[in-house]
């Protein structure tokens, strides 16, 4: 049997953050709540390790109640489900391993047991929104998560924690609205929500106004969560006025999340199940991918902050990995998943180290943080060594999503996105070389001025080396992980047609 016999799994991945976060409600003790929550996110990455190497490509699904789909809900764990999964998972135990000494500093020993609490929530819906195959259950667990992370942000220390709490929860009543419209009408027309249900019965239907309606609102909603242009000025305030291991956690998170969600609906019922071309509109996708990739670009050049300056270069990767999605063939999509995996996991190392700047110096300025470097060789090396990762140096890892990706670009003969794709390129290494530079040179003796509070912690450093070592292996053996994401749209999208 395998690992189906292992089914009972599937649940726990859910079930045990979210029970571990009610108890920490009435836990008091800061390190008793940081040890259960780096316990708890532990665990479940276990658990979609052993999924992921015991699996073998298998489908392992579990029926709550024993309702057979679609007339109940079903978890499901494929070979893109456990992808996303093992990604959340794994940031999630990096971002708490991390956050001992953080939450302390930037949330205060009041509220650090409700601050793990409430992320151990947001964890669980995250993990929720990939294993559920059922629409109106995504939508549950997107509301869970969109509710818990406006919490986490409101609990910053910041001037502006609650004004980005508050726009990031009005954006997200926005997204879920549009979204939860579509799956209305979907139930409207079809009676079911189960995703491979859904599938069968779009397919023997026609094309009609109410169903091209309920593929725009579902678009829409999704894009919106994906901060893409023009909707993006939220995400960098949020990434900004959020407590450093919040930040970390969204930055390798929330585009993958919304990058499932989009091949989960689009991709894998839509597509498959509707009787027109939707060339038309992956032509508009394009458009918007590569005026994000530009806007978040250019924006990122003009940041003093560090974090914003991350935020909005994590705007223009998130228009690179929709090119990817856009180009709407197997190499696009295969070019889009490596890129989202050598982000997450770029984009996380980088909010630690700009974490480590802040309970160090007790800010994130780059004009205040000239000449640090001399003072901090760890975190400067790991800056160094993740923003020439980010920039796509030859021979790092987003080097080799970037290079799938031009592939893919050539072979669609669009020569404005082979131009459009290197552009970008250029624009990522102008933003990180400003990051290298400005933290090593110092001028009016201002490195004499930057005054260290105090050094980090072991396990800070210990996540960040962890994270540096997941790049150099996605470095040194990228036909691994990319032979994988093949796989996954192989499995996924072109045999299931």
């Amino acid at each position: 049997m395998g690992i189906l016999q292992y089914s009972f799994l599937v649940p726990l991945i859910v079930i045990i953050p979210i029970i571990v976060a009610v108890v920490l409600v009435f836990v008091k003790n800061t390190y008793v709540s940081w040890f259960a929550t780096f316990l708890t996110t532990l665990v479940v990455m276990a658990i979609t390790s052993f999924i992921l190497i015991k699996g073998q490509f298998v489908t392992v699904s579990y029926n709550f109640g024993n309702f057979i789909p679609p007339f109940g809900i079903e978890y499901e764990i494929d070979i893109l489900t456990i992808f996303f999964l093992f990604l959340i998972s794994a940031v999630g135990f990096l971002t708490a391993l991390w956050s001992k000494g953080n939450i302390l500093s930037e949330v205060g020993d009041k509220n650090a047991n409700f601050f793990s609490s409430i992320f151990l929530l947001y964890y669980a819906g995250s993990l929720g929104i990939v294993i559920t195959n059922d629409l109106f259950n995504l939508f549950v667990f997107l509301e869970i998560s969109s509710i818990a992370s406006c919490i986490l942000v409101a609990m910053g220390r910041r001037k502006n924690a609650v004004l980005a709490a508050f726009d990031s929860l009005i954006i997200g009543s926005i997204s879920a609205s549009f979204y939860l419209f579509g799956v209305g009408i979907l139930y409207l027309l079809f009676c079911t929500l189960n995703a491979n249900d859904l599938v069968l019965q779009i397919s023997k239907y026609p094309m009609t106004p109410t169903l091209v309606l309920a593929i725009v609102m579902l678009s829409v909603g999704i894009l919106v969560k994906f901060a893409i242009f023009p909707v993006l000025w939220w995400m960098p305030q949020t990434y900004q006025s959020s407590p450093s291991a919040l930040s970390a956690f969204l930055a390798g998170t929330s585009v993958n999340i919304a990058l499932y969600i989009f091949i989960k609906i689009i991709f894998m019922v839509v597509a498959r199940g509707v009787h027109i071309s939707l060339d038309h509109y992956f032509e508009l996708l394009l458009i918007v991918a590569v005026l994000s990739m530009f806007v978040g670009g250019i924006l990122a050049l003009k940041q003093d902050n560090l974090k914003l300056l991350l935020a909005f270069s994590s705007v223009s990767q998130m228009g690179a990995i929709m090119v990817g999605v856009a180009l709407f063939n197997f190499y696009g999509m295969s070019s889009a998943l490596f890129l989202a995996i050598a982000h997450a996991f770029i984009k996380t190392g980088l909010f630690l180290c700009v974490g480590n700047l802040i309970y160090m110096f007790g800010t994130e300025k780059l004009s205040e943080l000239r000449g640090f470097g001399r003072k901090a060789p760890f975190t400067y090396f790991a800056i160094i060594f993740l923003c020439l990762s980010l920039a796509a140096l030859p021979g790092t890892s987003l080097f080799w999503g970037k290079f799938y990706l031009l592939m893919s670009t050539i072979q669609s003969d669009n020569w404005f996105l082979i131009v459009s794709v290197v552009l970008a390129s250029v624009l990522s290494f102008m933003y990180s070389w400003k990051i290298i530079s400005q933290l090593w040179i110092a001028k009016d003796n201002s490195v004499h001025l930057i005054v260290m509070h105090k050094k980090t912690p072991l396990y800070m450093n210990l996540a960040i080396t962890i994270v540096i070592i997941i790049n150099i292996y996605l470095t040194i053996f990228p036909n691994i992980t990319y032979y994988f994401v093949e796989q996954i749209i192989n499995l996924n999208i072109v045999s299931k047609g």
